[in-house]
């Protein structure tokens, strides 16, 4: 139950308020704890009190109270979301760092620490090795199945991508999870979006829809560099 309802991160649980509140009161108690459990609280200093209130906020239309928790945690809802998060995360991030950038193809775009090269030639049909000279930092894309302009971003709750291999759509949160990618690795994930689709959860998967095959023509090659790891590299000599 709570895996159905619960989007995953290292630094909030998002409940999605639909789902949540026709739940019995039990149920919805069950999923709060779990949810706080999963962030890493205890729940020694959770008392009665605190999960009344939660699901006070729970039921409430309008967002914008916030319910501080034992152990620097904080409870809120927003848009049809409610969120558990460390108090010093509670807020919501600025809109500048909910925007993205479009990338120049071809050419070089910085979007924070990140320098993001894209490229795109020509490929004889059914030649060559497609996947010769990817890492995880590389990536080849059928440049013909993507609907341009292209941006790069940092992910967002709930969001869904197909992830390369699968059939079906995946939310990026519980993808991420279930791949057991390290807590360092997914605090630097950025989405690289078309008009219609996530194309590339970076540095982790990407996506089955715009994967180069046998008909490809044109092939777009993106290259993401995170800077600041470069530089933690250098100070280690």
């Amino acid at each position: 139950m709570w895996l159905q309802l619960a989007d995953c991160s290292e630094e909030k649980i998002v409940l999605d308020l639909k789902k949540f509140v026709p739940q019995a009161p039990a149920i919805k108690v069950e999923l709060v704890r779990r949810s706080l459990t999963s962030l890493g609280s205890g729940q020694r200093n959770l008392r009665q009190e605190h999960l009344e209130g939660i699901l006070e906020l729970a039921g409430q239309r309008t967002g914008g109270k916030k319910i501080v928790l034992p152990e620097r945690f904080t409870a809120y809802s927003e848009y049809g979301k409610l969120i558990f998060c460390r108090s010093e995360g509670g807020r919501r991030p600025d809109k500048q760092s909910e925007q993205g950038i479009k990338l120049k193809i071809p050419g070089q775009t910085r979007f924070g620490d990140y320098l993001i090269e894209g490229s795109v030639f020509r490929t004889e049909l059914g030649g060559g090795d497609f996947r010769a000279g990817k890492t995880s930092f590389v990536e080849w894309f059928d440049f013909d199945k993507l609907k341009v302009p292209l941006e790069v971003r940092f992910r967002r709750a709930g969001e869904r991508f197909r992830p390369l291999g699968l059939s079906e759509e995946k939310k990026v949160g519980k993808f991420l999870t279930a791949s057991k990618v390290p807590l360092r690795i997914r605090r630097r994930v950025l989405i690289v979006e078309d008009c219609e689709k996530i194309v590339w959860v970076w540095p982790i998967r990407m996506s089955e829809q715009a994967k180069v095959d046998k008909t490809t023509r044109r092939i777009l090659r993106l290259q993401i560099t995170d800077a600041s790891v470069e530089r933690r590299g250098h100070h280690k000599h």
